[in-house]
């Protein structure tokens, strides 16, 4: 069976996304890791996080089969564990900028936006289609 060009570069996307959140500090096993990869892609594709969350998260469910709160919880979990366990020297030597968050946490939609902008650097959509840069 051939592989066509199109499956592979969704291969080193998501395999680049994985590679950035475990740069940061996250563990590929940690729970919520697929939801939050396929949160960034859709961020990524879509340009923009914001006001689209719900529609995310319930296109996220429809793909998973779950409900949108398994998917908005298992993401939020997700960067929760990421600001209380994360050194924020690694995560700027990382991506290159600091992630200024406090005890509270960094808002969900932050942390996507800014590691779909980080994706943005090695790949983009153009009609659709994806390509590496």
């Amino acid at each position: 069976m051939q592989i066509d060009d199109k499956a592979i570069i969704e291969i080193e996307l998501d395999t680049y996304i994985s590679g950035l959140l475990t740069k940061i500090g996250c563990r590929i096993r940690q729970a919520g890791l697929y939801y939050t990869r396929d949160a960034i892609k859709y961020i990524f594709k879509n340009g923009s996080c914001y006001g689209q969350l719900k529609v995310m998260y319930e296109f996220l469910a429809e793909k998973y089969g779950t409900t949108s709160a398994v998917i908005q919880g298992g993401i939020r979990r997700f960067v929760d564990r990421f600001c209380a366990s994360s050194n924020p020297r690694i995560v700027y030597e990382a991506l290159s900028l600091p992630i200024l968050y406090a005890d509270a946490g960094l808002p969900t939609s932050e942390f996507l936006a800014i590691m779909a902008e980080q994706v943005k650097k090695k790949f983009v959509y153009y009609d659709d289609v994806l390509y590496r840069l």
